[in-house]
């Protein structure tokens, strides 16, 4: 008969549109974090983002004794309760297309033609991502209070009401259902709470919510289609617009009060299904706007309590179809914990009794009670546990199917996790819901069971991986599919400072590619950030050549590739000065003395300069710049000579500023002709004139002569004159160092993107001198993309007191670069050999990286290649495990933990079908993050990044012939790897050995001929591939 009168109850609510504000009871909020419900219950809502770090089985047993700990004495008596939700979503789109929408609002600022990219990230990730979240909502009831504060609460409230002639506020939030007692001691409980979970010790990422992103995380657990990340709740405090006053009661004032939080949270009518219906066929199912549930009443929890991760990765594998899609099912679990759990079994202890000779399962029961019973007695807490799940589908064509799978799908997995009951669904489905949602109810209606409270928090959802950032520049996921932040530039750092390791093989390019690519699109940009890569090689020539060919042509000059030679032509003098100034700066002028030190030390010293050299070198081009300067005591300028530099001739005749006619006129110098071009505007023609009129390399040679007397008894290691190894030093330069012995030639310009490759100037050797020519050229290169933009606001006033016309010229451009970000680059880091200039000028760029909004990446071939250079460093990528060695060398300098070493071993191995898996560490100023992160990139972009020369070759011939987007979407429909080198290399010796071609001959007749076909297959449906490269 009940369950006759049952299905007759659920079939008329099914066809009624019932009031969805009845499963909502929260009231108002009262504080900053604190919620209350309508019968003045208090909650706090905490947000658990996970583990820090990978952690090992003991490391989560004892995260289990100090959350034990936290709540035992609170939950040993009656009052206070904590529920655990943990909601994964079978889509991350929402978070996904909030990055693109940010990426592609940066790309249009930019004039970047790269949306067909962008898109492809989002379908990418979405293939092998969750939304995943979860939350603690702890609960302090009227319970905890004793008669007299019980009494004082009533008391109060009725002199207030008497006092201040309190009208009706039916359909508002009413303010008097707070009470200041109950409020202290809720705090009380959430203070203890979060100081365990909190503490270094927990090693977790835990934040307590205020009260608007609490209800709003409340409502996305049920509305998360309409609940934005904006959404604001309308709550005292808060501005908002009255209501008209539509009641005609004068005592009834709801309209003067926030609107109810139960109509904000559960803004949408619900719908309970019954088997007439269209699409809710189920009469459990409950729809709630556009999304479908299926919740599930857990009768008895797990007999044998395990970890949540195991619960986990039976979900994970529990598969259904979502839009045509193989996915994971999504679902939420609720854990509900209540103090005192022995008092639900004094009624099974009483059967137990009457019933025990009449069923041998009751003496099972009564020996259960009171094993639970003496472990109260021993002083351990024992709760009222119980627990709900729901999963879902949202409205379409196959919502019916879709769930009914997913039911299944999750009621079973649920029963493989320690035994639970998952028993007959509820008359009133949405009162499940309710339970399951995050702090919709303050006492779930799932059946209880007593629990030891360890067990209970042995199953909570504590191993999930949190990442160490909030605020996403770009994506990339774990191992089993939770979307993962990286954040480039964040706040929560001191230093913007990457090392990034990784054998040949790894997919080191790839990644650096990768990242450097997401920072230029950013969100926040107006314009193209300025970004130096220094090289050996090309192996981001793809990335140079994607942003450039994604710009107008108007803007292509803004990036560029250049292969330095040591030859004049490329000429870069480490003694220029900034425009107008006589004289360096003073970190310009710190990187000079030392770039000259190593210049004059001898090869075999490995870096380590002569005794005094330093202090020799840094008089040495005081006095030179000194000499060179017109307004010093005794001047030798350097002066104009016709026919030296075609600009500079110009310029001197359009500003008739010299009169070759006038044998009395003073002989014009370079500095003048630089003062008068800057007077009339003629910047460019100002910057070629200066760089004739300050000192360079041979100068230094005089200069160091004049001062033999002084320095003649200084002897350096070699027992020999200090002035004689200087001079001999630079002569040796000027000799095997072309590009550093005259003028500046190589210029980047108005560039800012750029490239600078060292394949022909640096290697890495044996040589000692081979490894001093590599560090200078690093050091050089750094230098040339340094000056362009390193200028700050504390440098003005030298600026004006050194050069006051050039005063305000230097205010603009510092004004220009203040807020534009940076990223400065070095990859092959292993041929400096840990020169000590290169590593001093590297330290001095990190510190002041948050300055001047710049990002300094180092890559190499294994993590020990950066020793002396980890201290700063707020970013570790490691992308090969490495030998015993390497990771010994990292646990002793980078801080490698028993827990990361054995992951990395277990999981990084390198690039797959699926992506590449890497350990990652991150500092923030608050704490240590270790995890393993996957970077999975779609087949576009690995084509849009190739530096192999045949797919090199087989692009171009496809830009050439259609637009970019579309070339891009045919090379990923024909070569779903990223790459058609296997596919060339294998044609290619067919058809050498058919037509006697050499190998390079024969993969350049495949790639024209697979050219060829692939224009063919763009002009026979050019509209097909144009499609694939619009928004999503």
């Amino acid at each position: 008969m009940a369950g006759v009168m049952e299905a007759l109850l659920v079939g008329m609510l099914g066809f009624l549109k019932m009031e969805s504000r009845d499963y909502c009871d929260l009231e108002t909020v009262d504080g900053r974090h604190t919620i209350v419900s309508s019968d003045g219950k208090y909650g706090s809502v905490i947000r658990f983002n996970g583990t820090k770090s990978v952690i090992s089985f003991e490391r989560f047993k004892d995260m289990v004794e100090r959350l034990n700990y936290a709540f035992d004495p609170y939950l040993k008596g009656t009052g206070y309760r904590v529920q655990v939700v943990f909601i994964r979503d079978d889509d991350s789109m929402t978070a996904l297309r909030g990055l693109s929408d940010t990426q592609k609002e940066t790309a249009r600022k930019i004039g970047l033609n790269m949306e067909d990219l962008i898109n492809e990230s989002v379908d990418t990730l979405r293939q092998y991502t969750y939304y995943e979240d979860c939350h603690f909502v702890l609960w302090t009831t009227p319970e905890v209070l004793n008669d007299p504060e019980i009494k004082k609460i009533a008391t109060d409230r009725i002199k207030d009401k008497k006092e201040h002639n309190i009208p009706a506020m039916a359909n508002g939030q009413n303010p008097f259902v707070v009470a200041d007692i109950l409020h202290n001691k809720h705090n009380a409980y959430v203070s203890a709470i979060l100081t365990v979970m909190q503490s270094g010790e927990f090693a977790c990422d835990v934040s307590l919510l205020d009260v608007r992103r609490a209800l709003r995380a409340i409502r996305k657990s049920v509305l998360p289609d309409i609940t934005a990340d904006s959404w604001e709740p309308i709550i005292p405090g808060v501005e908002h617009s009255l209501m008209w006053k539509s009641n005609t009661s004068g005592d009834d004032l709801s309209e003067v009060l926030p609107p109810p939080l139960k109509e904000q949270i559960l803004s949408r009518s619900l719908e309970i299904g019954h088997d007439a219906h269209p699409v809710l066929r189920d009469r459990h199912w409950v729809r709630i706007g556009n999304r479908v549930f299926s919740p599930m009443l857990i009768d008895v929890p797990p007999g044998r309590p395990d970890h949540f991760q195991k619960l986990f990765d039976m979900l994970n594998k529990t598969v259904a179809r979502y839009k045509g899609q193989e996915r994971a099912c999504p679902y939420a679990i609720s854990m509900m914990l209540e103090g005192d759990g022995l008092r639900s079994t004094s009624f099974r202890s009483m059967l137990a009794t009457i019933f025990q000779m009449l069923d041998s399962r009751n003496k099972s029961l009564q020996m259960s009670v009171k094993t639970l019973s003496a472990l109260r007695e021993e002083g351990l807490a024992i709760v009222k546990l119980s627990m709900s799940a729901m999963t879902w589908a949202d409205e379409g064509d196959n919502v019916t199917e879709e769930l009914s799978l997913r039911e299944k799908g999750v009621s079973a997995a649920l029963q493989q996790w320690g035994n639970p009951k998952v028993g007959e669904r509820t008359g009133d489905p949405m009162s499940v819901v309710q339970s399951t949602a995050i702090g919709m109810a303050t006492r779930s209606v799932a059946p209880a069971a007593a629990a030891p409270l360890h067990d209970a928090i042995w199953m909570m959802p504590l191993t999930r991986p949190s990442s160490a950032f909030t605020a996403p520049s770009t994506y990339m996921r774990s191992l089993d599919g939770k979307l993962q932040a990286f954040q480039f530039f964040s706040s929560s750092q001191t230093t913007f400072f990457w090392l990034i390791s990784g054998k040949p093989g790894s997919g080191k390019s790839v990644f650096m590619n990768h990242i450097n690519l997401e920072t230029i699109l950013m969100g926040g940009q107006t314009s193209l950030p300025y970004a130096c890569i220094i090289d050996i090689g090309a192996s981001s020539s793809g990335m140079i050549d994607l942003v450039k060919e994604s710009l107008p042509p108007e803007s292509q000059h803004l990036v560029m590739h250049a292969r330095l030679q040591n030859d004049k032509a490329h000429g870069i003098n480490i003694m220029d000065t900034y425009l107008g100034l006589r004289v360096q700066l003073q970190n310009q002028l710190d990187n000079t003395v030392a770039f000259i030190t190593a210049l004059v030390t001898p090869s075999e010293l490995a870096g380590n300069p002569m005794v005094g050299m330093s202090n020799f070198v840094r008089n040495v081009v005081s006095r030179a710049y000194e000499k060179k300067n017109p307004t010093s005591a005794n001047p030798e300028p350097n002066r104009y000579l016709y026919g030296r530099d075609e600009l500079v001739d110009q310029a001197v005749e359009k500003l008739g500023i010299w009169d070759t006619s006038d044998e009395t006129a003073e002989p014009l110098t370079y500095w003048d002709i630089v003062d008068a071009c800057f007077d009339a505007g003629m910047i460019h023609e100002a910057e070629v004139a200066q760089r004739y009129a300050v000192p360079i390399l041979n100068d230094l040679v005089t200069v160091a002569a004049g001062l033999r007397a002084e320095y003649e008894h200084i002897r350096t290691n070699n027992d020999s004159s200090l002035v004689d190894e200087f001079i001999r030093g630079i002569r040796d330069a000027v000799d095997q160092y072309p590009i550093f012995a005259d003028i500046t030639q190589f210029d980047i310009g108005s560039s800012r993107v750029v490239a600078l490759d060292l394949q022909d100037v640096a290697s890495r050797s044996e040589q000692p001198e081979v490894n001093k020519r590599s560090a200078l050229m690093y050091f050089m290169a750094c230098e040339v993309f340094m000056r362009k933009i390193s200028l700050h606001k504390e440098m003005l006033k030298t600026i004006r007191e050194q050069a006051r016309r050039y005063y305000l010229h230097y205010k603009t451009l510092v004004d220009s670069l203040i807020d534009v970000k940076k990223i400065l680059v070095f990859d092959e880091w292993h041929v400096t050999r840990n020169n000590k200039a290169l590593h001093g000028q590297v330290d001095s760029i990190v510190r002041l990286g948050r300055k001047l909004q710049l990002d300094v990446r180092i890559a190499s071939q294994a993590m020990s290649d950066f020793a002396g250079m980890t201290a700063f460093a707020t970013c570790f990528i490691i992308l090969d495990s490495g030998d015993k060695q390497s990771r010994e060398w990292m646990r002793d300098n980078i801080g490698l933990t028993p827990e990361a070493e054995s992951a990395m071993i277990d999981r990084v191995h390198g690039p797959s079908s699926i992506g590449a898996t890497f350990l990652a560490k991150f500092r923030t100023s608050s704490s240590e993050y270790y995890q393993l992160y996957t970077l999975t990139l779609g087949p576009k972009r690995l084509w849009a990044l190739s530096t192999t020369a045949e797919d090199m070759r087989l692009r171009s011939m496809l830009y050439e012939n259609m637009p970019k987007p579309a070339a891009r979407a045919i090379l990923a429909e024909r070569f779903r790897g990223g790459s058609a080198k296997r596919f060339i290399e294998d044609k290619a010796r067919h058809v050498a050995v058919g037509n006697g071609f050499d190998r390079e001959e024969a993969e350049g007749t495949v790639v024209e001929q697979l050219g060829r076909d692939l224009i063919t297959v763009y002009n026979n449906n050019p509209g097909k591939y144009e499609q694939e490269t619009r928004s999503i």
